[in-house]
């Protein structure tokens, strides 16, 4: 959950700062070697590209599932 919590963060950096050490470290540490077209290979079209096929699912939304997910154990402590 933390390394979730930490590319989303990077991925927030990338997109909100566009500059060159914020796409490095997306590039690095979020993408890394996933097998990604050229054009998914930006923070935002990463995002919407897809995550699972049936049912679909964008990498968008299912972060938001992960983030969700996070929060419900959260609010159980």
């Amino acid at each position: 959950q933390e390394n979730l919590l930490e590319n989303l963060h990077r991925i927030r950096n990338a997109l909100a700062h566009r500059s060159e050490h914020s796409y490095d470290v997306f590039s690095r540490l979020v993408i890394g070697d996933l097998p990604l077209n050229p054009l998914e290979k930006k923070p935002a079209s990463f995002l919407r590209s897809t995550f699972r096929a049936h049912p679909y699912q964008t990498r968008f939304e299912n972060y938001l599932t992960e983030i969700l997910s996070i929060a419900q154990q959260l609010s159980r402590v």
